[in-house]
């Protein structure tokens, strides 16, 4: 059994993501990792910026190596902190990267984003993500990003179908966490959601990320 990560609990980098060499790879989520992740999406909906946005990248799928996707989203994530800060300041997101049979490595995201720069955000999002792929050719389904449900509504209803949606992405981005700590985490037994919590791939450098109040911290 591979060794909890205790680099994800190092005071220096408490807010910004474990930090990893490119070369070194993990299996699967450290409880700490998840602890951090779900903090951040609360301390986003405290600053007024909860993450309402999701996107998914199969940088393999599209032709980015393996060992070099978790550096294609580092990129990424400083290329979108960069355009939102002249927008709407601070960029409030998180991401875990994970491995699949089908599309090989990939990241899935939560973020901000103002409702009326969703559609700027998307063409912008995938100039980034084209220009990270070998040859500037895009291969068709690298890239998907929609809205939550219920996110830009004000009534209850709407609200509900949100948290439920958020709920739901949230225990999808931590799926390779150990099933024995889902209730610690607040995570309570659903089957009607079909996620199986415990599934194990690998990563090869830094497997999830979130945003920090610090300015001038890495992603």
């Amino acid at each position: 059994m591979p060794q909890e990560d205790r680099s994800d609990v190092h005071p220096r980098v408490a807010w910004g993501g474990a930090r990893r060499l490119p070369g070194q790879k993990t299996s699967s989520l450290t409880f700490a990792t998840c602890q951090r992740l779900l903090a951040a999406v609360d301390r986003a909906e405290a600053k007024g910026k909860p993450l309402n946005i999701k996107v998914d990248i199969s940088w393999e799928h599209g032709g980015v190596p393996e060992r070099q996707v978790t550096l294609a989203t580092q990129i990424l994530v400083r290329k979108a902190r960069d355009w939102i800060r002249r927008h709407d300041g601070p960029l409030c997101w998180i991401y875990v990267h994970e491995r699949g049979v089908r599309v090989g490595a990939h990241v899935h995201m939560l973020l901000h984003l103002k409702q009326d720069l969703i559609e700027p955000f998307r063409k912008a999002t995938r100039r980034w993500v084209i220009a990270a792929l070998p040859g500037g050719r895009y291969i068709r389904g690298t890239i998907r990003a929609a809205r939550l449900r219920g996110a830009f509504a004000k009534d209850g209803v709407s609200d509900a179908l949100y948290r439920h949606d958020l709920q739901r992405r949230l225990q999808y981005m931590l799926k390779a966490a150990d099933p024995a700590r889902k209730r610690e985490l607040g995570f309570h037994d659903a089957p009607s959601t079909g996620i199986r919590w415990g599934q194990k791939s690998t990563v090869y450098g830094r497997r999830a990320g979130w945003w920090q109040e610090r300015a001038g911290t890495r992603v």
